[in-house]
């Protein structure tokens, strides 16, 4: 099957400077578009204007640029951006940067910018050739100029390695199993943009990858390269934000190696071990987690409470630390039962040492 989508997103130049790990943006809202629903396009003999969004909700603060996300049918489509300054709509503009991969998972960058109370609106502009819908997941406007500290966030050690070592370390006795992670090599990881930062990890962050959710090992590697595209060329950052990712099948795959600084919760990345879930769990379809990466989710949390002596209390949801719908209202509702199964598998495992409340 042809598939012409990624070829009409512009890759401009190296990757961006990198970011700090605050500078994630803002959610764009546009009054009437159905986010993470496909909307369906209609057919054009000639390239047409096939999708618009309206205008969306003004802007709380200034903005320098807009990131959109989400995938698309087999075709080819050209997306673009338009801002209202308060006084008139700038001209439409294409994407700067940005990536769609072999099954139409897109991100993009749109170097626009504008004022506090600004409104953007976005556009699909297609021919005969054109997908047959178009979903799209998130639209983000980033709000901070990017820095030149490191995405992977400040860190209190203070220590840069380029190459750290598998997050664990040695065993300190008896307790849950480790279990299997797929190496970075096995999805095709590129290197960090930047060395990493040393951290003691004290606490768990569960999140979604606000995606879709893959069956099979080919289709999973193939997210995650994406996701790490978009984590470094899109938002800036140094790589992938979260330290571990769980496929739909059950499959625990390595994000950022080794017990280092991530750059996926605003300014509390320090000592905090990031999880996501690969899925969208804030659907408006109502899916859920699969029982598979559940399983995973409390094997690897156990794991990684017993062996850093961690308060079961510290596995929170992203939306606990910043305000988010991360990791979706599914997901999100099953926190008081990871806590509990991770605390009863800790004692199971290990009842000398037991978990910390």
């Amino acid at each position: 099957m042809r598939r012409t989508l990624a070829a009409l997103v512009l890759v401009v130049g190296a990757l961006s400077a990198p970011a700090r790990a605050s500078d994630m943006g803002a959610a764009v809202a546009f009054p009437g578009l159905p986010l993470k629903r496909a909307v369906a396009l209609p057919r054009a003999s000639a390239e047409a204007v096939l999708f618009e969004s309206g205008d969306s909700v003004p802007l709380e603060a200034p903005f320098i640029e807009l990131l959109v996300r989400g995938e698309a049918a087999p075709g080819a489509l050209r997306v673009e951006a338009s801002v209202h300054d308060g006084t008139a709509w700038g001209p439409w503009t294409a994407v700067t940067d940005g990536e769609a991969d072999a099954a139409g998972t897109f991100w993009y960058r749109f170097s626009l910018s504008g004022p506090a109370g600004a409104a953007v609106r976005l556009r699909a502009v297609g021919g005969a050739d054109a997908p047959a819908w178009i979903l799209l997941r998130a639209v983000d406007a980033v709000h901070k100029d990017p820095g030149s500290a490191a995405a992977s966030g400040a860190s209190a050690l203070g220590g840069t390695l380029a190459a750290p070592p598998p997050l664990g370390g040695a065993p300190r006795g008896s307790g849950p199993p480790e279990p299997v992670v797929r190496p970075r090599a096995d999805w095709g990881a590129a290197a960090a943009v930047n060395p990493y930062e040393m951290m003691i990890p004290g606490g768990i962050s569960v999140h979604h990858t606000e995606t879709d959710s893959p069956r099979g090992e080919a289709a999973a590697a193939r997210l995650l390269r994406s996701i790490q595209s978009f984590h470094q060329r899109g938002r800036g950052w140094s790589d992938v934000a979260y330290h571990f990712l769980i496929d739909a099948d059950g499959r625990v795959w390595q994000g950022r190696p080794g017990p280092v600084v991530g750059a996926h919760v605003r300014d509390r990345n320090d000592g905090n071990i990031g999880i996501a879930l690969m899925g969208d769990f804030e659907d408006p379809a109502g899916r859920q987690p699969t029982p598979q990466q559940m399983e995973a989710l409390h094997a690897l949390a156990a794991w990684l409470v017993w062996r850093y002596d961690m308060p079961v209390t510290r596995i929170l949801a992203h939306s606990h630390q910043e305000q988010t719908a991360c990791p979706g209202a599914a997901l999100f509702a099953r926190l008081p039962s990871v806590r509990a199964e991770v605390a009863a598998r800790v004692a199971a495992a290990d009842p000398v040492a037991g978990v910390s409340p």
